[in-house]
């Protein structure tokens, strides 16, 4: 008998304390409503905070119910305090970040103050030098220009067809432009992971990136206006170099040609619009051949014989390349249809398309007159501001050494200990993602698994590569020679950067690699390799700073790592599995599941208006579809981040940090508002409608709207009813708790 009271006492307590344990952790999870204002809290009033705090308020709208919308709530007089600058569509909260660097590059680049610490750096300095020596290019003129076209066979387009008796091959022309660059006219190639052995490499055969046509189009709806500007482009660059070359066709018969080309580029387009999308066909050289063959690439005017412009172009790597090679032929729509554009027009045609191709993308190595018509050209397709363009920004923009100026970047401004604080703060973002997953309820017990076992095996690549020190780099440009002719210099250099990734087909691949040079501002996720790269120059204000309340960096960075993240297991990501091998692992009983969640972002995003872009009779919609991967992982992420922040809050004593001028919003509103605040932009209404149009992200209103909106903690902290537009009465996610 005194055995049963004990127990039942036992169970009472055990009850009792589970009930307390139950109140606490709801009470942490719905985090502090508006009553805890009158809470203790710590005021931050370091000088750092008070300029967080100042630029914070000089975009928010107090008038504005931040439950009715939290973007205009937050960046509502963001546009006014910060004003497009001149030759730019767009102003953001990168702006200021990535102005930073470039101001940092520039002094790599012109501070002779410094000492010049490994040899390479002192290559850096030489190739701008080479930039900026106008008196030098203006002696050498178009010459260096015009002796790289004729190794091509020259520019037919120059030349009198009743004058000049010659037939233009176009497949030398072809071959000759494969030599100087990999990204070709009618194609490109390149090394990348063999998407079915995820530790090979392979070549990919993919359609050209060289299609200007279709960069214009995709500007907006004024295709007409933008074709005269392209056509006045080629005509003045032709007319340039007809005349410094002493040519002899006419106006009109290089306004005919003009025309003739870009019906053929035109044609292009229309291939490379084809809804087959990026795919991944593994074959050996000689199938691929056989394919395209089996298309019409076996007549005359068609003819590619892929065997030796491959052998051709790694000619200089020392790799054996043979028939039976295996390469990924991506757009596999795109390369059974180009024959039959081939045969119906004409050789020269096909000729003075491949070697415009080559003259655009050498024009800002050359003259300085080539560059002010291209630049006209960019302002006026773009509809920019014509601001002022120095000769400084412009060689500033150049490719260069970019790994040599990377590790004096490091050198100089990336301090060791805050790769270390990074990368922890990365992995415990990851670590709440994973937790997140392992939480979800729509995933069935194997596809979570397999779910989380990915998560858990992501790698993070934080600040730069361990191998980046000066004897690496020094190395790595060894046979790069720099002289005073500065196309000369840019050639040398994009074949030695050619050079340097053909060697890797043999080589093992490694998750490690990285993609993005150190000084740029970057973070992405790569799926088929299964990493999340962050780079030293994204972590500063007012992406991450350690010295700041760490609420502001879990909103930012946070999120954004968050966001990269759940990229693993996105509508793409699901087709991978944990080292980015193509595998289909999602149960079908779970993938019912997902296309219900996926059409509940789609439904909600369709609804959300641009109201800058709506008039006139019109409104316009965000495209929930198009953006609609981006948009899960908005929303994911921000949860995720909020979580992580939670779990920080509950390991550091839960601790209220405020702002000084904002005391009234708690550190869990802040959460939002420095979210918000980061997504805040100035933007052309041309520049919009093109996002809104076409970009995979939504319009920044629409990120906020969604995000937030769709966030499981908002409506407590903000205390919005249900039916507000920020707290709907049906939310969309991925996690579920």
């Amino acid at each position: 008998m005194k055995s049963t009271v004990t127990f039942k006492m036992c169970q009472l307590i055990v009850l009792i304390l589970l009930t307390v344990a139950t109140a606490v952790a709801l009470e942490f999870r719905a985090g502090p409503s508006c009553q805890d204002r009158k809470k203790p809290y710590r005021l931050c009033t370091s000088e750092k905070c008070k300029q967080i705090a100042s630029d914070m308020k000089s975009g928010m709208k107090f008038s504005v119910n931040p439950c009715d919308d939290f973007y205009e709530f937050m960046c509502g007089g963001w546009a006014d305090s910060h004003p497009i600058p001149e030759g730019k569509s767009y102003v953001n909260a990168y702006t200021p970040m990535t102005d930073k660097i470039q101001e940092q590059i520039y002094d790599i680049l012109t501070n002779t103050s410094t000492h010049v610490s490994f040899a390479s750096l002192g290559k850096v300095k030489d190739l701008y030098k080479s930039c900026m020596n106008l008196e030098n290019i203006k002696n050498i003129g178009v010459t260096t220009f015009l002796d790289y076209i004729k190794t091509i066979g020259g520019w037919p387009l120059l030349h009198s067809e009743s004058l000049i008796k010659f037939r233009t091959i176009w497949q030398t022309a072809l071959k000759k432009e494969l030599e100087i660059r990999s990204y070709n006219s009618l194609f490109s190639l390149q090394i990348d992971q063999n998407i079915k052995a995820s530790y090979a490499r392979i070549i990919r055969i993919l359609k050209p990136t060289t299609i200007f046509l279709q960069k214009i189009n995709l500007q907006c709806s004024l295709t007409r206006i933008r074709l005269r500007q392209y056509k006045k482009y080629i005509y003045d660059v032709a007319s340039y170099l007809r005349i410094r070359q002493d040519k002899t066709a006419s106006h009109s018969q290089m306004e005919e040609a003009i025309n003739k080309m870009i019906e053929f580029e035109i044609e292009l387009a229309k291939l490379k619009e084809s809804k087959a999308g990026t795919q991944h066909n593994i074959m050996t050289i000689e199938e691929f051949q056989n394919l395209y063959n089996s298309n019409g690439g076996d007549h005359t005017k068609a003819k590619i014989d892929w065997l030796e412009l491959i052998q051709n172009l790694f000619k200089t790597s020392k790799i054996e390349i043979k028939k039976s090679e295996l390469v990924d032929v991506g757009h596999l729509d795109y390369f059974k249809k180009l024959p039959a554009i081939l045969k119906i027009t004409k050789s020269r045609t096909i000729a003075n398309y491949i070697v415009w191709t080559l003259v655009r993308y050498m024009i800002g190595y050359s003259d300085t007159r080539l560059s002010e018509i291209r630049n006209i050209f960019y302002v006026a397709i773009n509809m920019n501001k014509p601001g002022l363009i120095t000769r400084e920004s412009v060689c500033l923009k150049q490719p260069n050494l970019e790994k040599a100026i990377s590790v004096e970047y490091l050198r100089r401004y990336f301090p060791e200990d805050m790769k270390i604080k990074a990368k922890a703060f990365v992995k415990h973002i990851v670590s709440v993602t994973e937790d997140t997953v392992n939480k979800t309820e729509w995933m069935d017990p194997e596809s979570k698994y397999k779910a989380v076992e990915k998560i858990k095996f992501i790698k993070a690549l934080v600040g730069y590569p361990n191998f980046y020190t000066p004897r690496y780099i020094d190395e790595y440009y060894k046979d790069l020679e720099i002289g005073p002719d500065y196309l000369t210099n840019m050639i040398n250099l994009l074949k030695l950067n050619d050079l340097r990734e053909l060697i890797k087909l043999r080589q093992i691949y490694s998750r490690s690699e990285w993609y993005e040079e150190s000084m740029t501002a970057s973070i992405y996720y790569l799926h088929r390799a299964n990493n999340i790269m962050v780079t030293a120059g994204m972590l500063q204000y007012p992406v991450y700073d350690p010295d700041r309340p760490e609420v502001l960096n879990y909103a930012v960075l946070g999120a954004k790592i968050g966001h990269e993240a759940f990229h693993s297991i996105d509508v793409k990501g699901f087709k991978f599995d944990k080292v980015g091998s193509l595998s289909d692992w999602l149960s079908p009983i779970s993938k019912e599941i997902l296309n219900e969640i996926m059409k509940c972002f789609i439904d909600q995003f369709n609804r959300f208006i641009i109201s800058r872009l709506s008039g006139n009779n019109k409104i316009a919609h965000v495209n929930g579809k198009s953006t609609l991967s981006e948009n899960i992982v908005d929303s994911a992420g921000l949860q995720v981040a909020f979580d992580a922040f939670m779990d920080y809050q509950l390991q550091n004593g839960n601790i209220d940090i405020r702002l000084e001028g904002l005391e009234n919003f708690t550190s869990y509103q802040l959460f939002f508002m420095q979210y918000a605040n980061f997504l805040c932009s100035n933007i052309s209404p041309e520049k919009l409608a093109s996002i809104n149009l076409h970009d995979c992200h939504p319009a920044p209103q629409a990120r906020v709207w969604g995000a937030i909106s769709n966030h499981q903690d908002f409506p407590r902290i903000f205390k919005c009813d249900v039916g507000t537009f920020m707290n709907p009465q049906k939310k969309c996610s991925i996690v579920k708790h």
